[in-house]
């Protein structure tokens, strides 16, 4: 499996590209800005994008989607709690300052307990709502992607570390036990 974090946006915002080196499909995770920058990421890679999973749709992590759906066509995967502030997505980055084209419809739910698969890899769903209502934990193959802060499995406690800096991998570590994807 290759990770690579992409640093995007004026919020600093980390993106992340999970290739299975295998099959060469890949998914990308919470694309916040520079849609064509992580476009390129993924030609780089000679992958196929598959996916778009997000961790929640706050407007720093959903602000490049309407640019990759243009340039290739893939399903965009959000738990339905976030459905209210991913369909705000414009508005709320007025807020900041910051225009950020109003991505189209996701066209998938994330559920707690749910699995979403890109090649050969498999990755386990937990609602892990507070940061927002819908947050998700993506995890598997030795690492969790979540919002702010970057996490390592270990023996069945999932420790923090600080948020990876431009740049930088999250983590990685065993799974949580043996039965975790």
């Amino acid at each position: 499996m290759i990770v690579r974090t992409l640093t995007v946006g004026p919020l600093e915002e980390n993106a992340y590209l999970v290739v299975d080196e295998t099959t060469r499909r890949a998914a990308l995770i919470d694309p916040g800005e520079e849609p064509e920058r992580l476009l390129e990421a993924v030609k780089n890679e000679r992958a196929e994008l598959d996916a778009i999973w997000l961790t929640h749709a706050h407007v720093d992590h959903v602000g490049g989607i309407a640019g990759i759906l243009r340039a290739t066509k893939v399903p965009v995967f959000v738990h339905p709690r976030e459905k209210p502030i991913y369909d705000s997505a414009a508005q709320h980055g007025l807020v900041f300052g910051l225009r950020v084209e109003q991505p189209p419809p996701p066209d998938r739910e994330l559920a707690d307990g749910g699995t979403l698969h890109v090649g050969t890899l498999t990755f386990a769903v937990i609602h892990t709502p507070g940061h927002a209502p819908g947050h998700v934990v993506i995890h598997g193959n030795g690492v969790a992607f979540r919002a702010m802060l970057a996490s390592r499995l270990d023996k069945g406690a999932i420790r923090s570390a600080p948020g990876p800096r431009r740049g930088a991998n999250p983590l990685r570590a065993p799974a949580l036990d043996s039965t975790a994807p």
